[in-house]
C-alpha cells in the first residue's frame, strides 16, 4: 500500500513539473479569491488565498507565510511549506493534504478519525469527509504512520442538535408573543 502511494505521488510530481507553465502565482501581501477553476495555484510571501464553494483547484501550494482559507470547492492536491497556515471549514472533495516544515493546518469539524494516513470526519454542516493527510517526507519515504502529523490540528466544533434549535425557536416565539401582549394590555 505504501509503495502504491509513493508511486502515485511520483507520477503526479512528474506531471506537475511538466505542466506548471500555466500556473497562477500570488505573492506579496495580495489576496486572491477563487470562485471558479484553477489548475495550478502557488502562494508566496504573506499572500492570502480564499477558496469558495463551487471552485475547483487541481494543485494548490502554500509557501512562506501564506494564509489559505478553504470553505468549499474541490481540491486535488494541497501542499504546504515553510510557515504557511491553512484553515479548512469545509471542502466538497480533497484528495491529498501534504504538510512540510512548520506549516500548520486547522481542520474544523467533528467525529475525526485518523488511520494509516487517511483522515475522516464530519464538517460543521454535517457532511462527511475523507482524504489523505500526511507529512510529505513520510510519503516520499513510504513511511505512512498511524499518527496524525503534528502540524495538522483538529479543531472540534459544536453542532447544535435539531431539538436545541427547535426549543430556541419556541422560546423566541413565546417571548415575542408575551412582549406583544404586554404592550397591548
Amino acid at each position: 500500500m505504501c509503495r502504491l502511494l509513493f508511486l502515485t505521488y511520483i507520477v503526479f510530481l512528474s506531471l506537475t513539473t511538466s505542466l506548471v507553465v500555466n500556473a497562477t502565482v500570488i505573492d506579496g501581501s495580495n489576496i486572491y479569491d477563487v470562485y471558479g477553476d484553477e489548475t495550478w495555484l502557488y502562494a508566496y510571501d504573506n499572500s492570502t488565498i480564499n477558496i469558495h464553494e463551487g471552485s475547483n483547484v487541481s494543485w494548490l501550494y502554500g509557501y512562506d507565510n501564506t494564509n489559505i482559507n478553504i470553505s468549499g470547492g474541490d481540491i486535488s492536491w494541497l501542499t504546504l511549506y515553510d510557515q504557511s497556515v491553512t484553515n479548512i471549514t469545509s471542502v466538497e472533495d480533497l484528495s491529498w493534504l501534504l504538510v512540510n516544515d512548520r506549516s500548520e493546518v486547522n481542520i474544523f469539524g467533528t467525529e475525526f478519525n485518523y488511520s494509516n494516513g487517511n483522515l475522516s470526519g464530519l464538517w460543521g454542516n454535517g457532511l462527511p469527509f475523507s482524504f489523505w493527510a500526511l507529512d510529505e517526507t513520510d510519503l516520499i519515504q513510504g513511511n505512512i504512520s498511524s499518527k496524525l502529523p503534528e502540524n495538522i490540528r483538529l479543531r472540534y466544533i459544536s453542532v447544535p442538535e435539531p431539538g436545541t434549535i427547535l426549543l430556541f425557536l419556541i422560546g423566541l416565539t413565546i417571548i415575542s408573543y408575551k412582549t406583544k401582549y404586554n404592550k397591548q394590555g
